[in-house]
């Protein structure tokens, strides 16, 4: 293989499929569970990849081993070093979310790379002779560059990417006199068709603190805005409050996101197999203590039967 070209985009390819394998084995003992964190696994190895790519045959030529032993020894080295710090390069990305990964990614970096160093090894004709200052100096100064520019390109991508795949924004009225929970359910076709304005959505909470609707639910960054209106219409804009133990403030908390799948059971009423719901938890408080505790569970098991009655009249 003279073409150094096809070389290195091999050499990247190997470090994803043998990533790729072992995840896969170890989703399958995981019954599957967190497959889809794969995605964010491959779309952050590419980068590494490439600079693997670029920088491998250099980093081998620093090191005259004839002993094959003692040569995978320094290569796993090598490997440990190169994905320790990688893994600091996508935590500045990520910052604490990486933790949020459901494989283990650190492993599975080293063994990509090892696999990669070792095709490259055995493919490249690297001259084992002295490391020269010109030799060293690349190495040193080159991977700092390829780093600073992978992570800069990663993040760049990670961002465009958020962008171009943002929720719409979306504007909550809710009534002056209201007080705790209510629920947003998204995706259902029995949904109302929420309106738009200076394109926002608009979404009125009703009375029941049920409001189903068409539109699919988008996790990423939100932009709620938060307003109570009272009998006569006027709006007043509240804020969001980002922290539990503010009952005494006037303000509306995004408690969380709930999934519900088909069959499941809750405190004895039984999902329909084909039901699958998706809703949006929200707290709203409003000066006084607020014992969210029973409204919760009150609504909770009336969620269910509110989405099949209303799938069952779309019918």
């Amino acid at each position: 293989m003279k073409n150094q070209i096809i070389i290195k985009t091999l050499s990247c390819i190997i470090n994803l499929l043998s990533g790729l394998f072992v995840a896969i084995i170890i989703l399958y003992f995981q019954d599957w569970f967190g497959s889809n964190d794969t995605y964010s696994f491959m779309f952050f190895t590419v980068p590494l990849a490439v600079e693997i790519a670029f920088f491998g045959k250099s980093i081998l030529n620093l090191f005259a081993v004839k002993n094959k032993v003692l040569k995978l020894l320094i290569i796993f080295s090598i490997a440990v070093a190169i994905s320790f710090v990688w893994v600091y390069c996508v935590y500045l990305i990520l910052g604490p979310w990486i933790k949020a990964f459901t494989i283990p990614v650190f492993p599975l970096w080293i063994i990509g790379v090892f696999f990669q160093l070792v095709f490259i090894d055995r493919f490249v004709q690297t001259q084992r002779t002295k490391s020269t200052i010109k030799r060293v100096l690349r190495v040193v100064l080159g991977i700092p560059a390829i780093l600073i520019l992978s992570v800069t390109c990663t993040y760049g991508l990670s961002s465009l990417t958020s962008y171009l795949t943002r929720p719409k924004p979306e504007t909550f009225i809710i009534p002056s006199n209201f007080q705790g929970n209510f629920k947003v359910i998204y995706g259902q076709e029995c949904g109302i068709i929420p309106p738009t304005e200076n394109g926002r959505r608009i979404l009125r909470i009703p009375a029941d603190r049920v409001l189903i609707v068409q539109p699919k639910f988008k996790k990423s960054v939100t932009d709620y805005n938060f307003y109570f209106v009272d009998e006569d219409g006027m709006k007043t804009k509240i804020k969001e409050i980002y922290s539990d133990g503010s009952n005494n403030i006037s303000g509306v908390q995004f408690v969380g996101t709930t999934s519900v799948g088909g069959g499941m059971s809750y405190e004895g009423y039984t999902l329909e197999p084909s039901i699958a719901i998706r809703c949006a938890d929200f707290r709203v408080t409003h000066n006084t203590p607020d014992n969210n505790t029973v409204i919760e569970k009150r609504k909770f098991k009336s969620l269910s039967k509110l989405v099949d009655e209303c799938r069952a009249l779309k019918k």
